[in-house]
């Protein structure tokens, strides 16, 4: 079954739309509670622009209801692994996760 935005927690829609929005940059110490992303108090979002090329806006309409990219899926899959740590660095590229650096405690 294929995950929609709208099946999401609350916090996964809004990290999702965050990032959206973004289109293309990063967010910094983004913490993670009990496998959900913390946005308050809100990360540090750094955008990224490139002159003469495509536009810098956001890859889908904010507020729409659409199926998750495997980036999505595989970024939410890390944080529901992880449980509690914090995000040093998620790159976003066309408003998708590209990689990020995480850090976590030992168990």
């Amino acid at each position: 079954m294929e995950t929609t935005l709208s099946s999401l927690s609350p916090a996964q829609r809004q990290l999702i739309e965050q990032m959206q929005e973004i289109g293309y940059g990063r967010m910094e110490d983004l913490m993670v509670r009990d496998g959900d992303p913390v946005l308050d108090p809100p990360p540090r979002i750094i955008r990224d622009y490139k002159f003469g090329g495509k536009s810098n806006g956001a890859s889908r309409p904010k507020g729409r209801d659409f199926v998750l990219k495997r980036q999505h899926n595989e970024l939410l899959g890390v944080l529901a692994d992880t449980r509690n740590g914090r995000i040093r660095n998620l790159e976003i590229h066309n408003g998708l996760p590209l990689k990020m650096s995480l850090e976590d405690h030992a168990a």
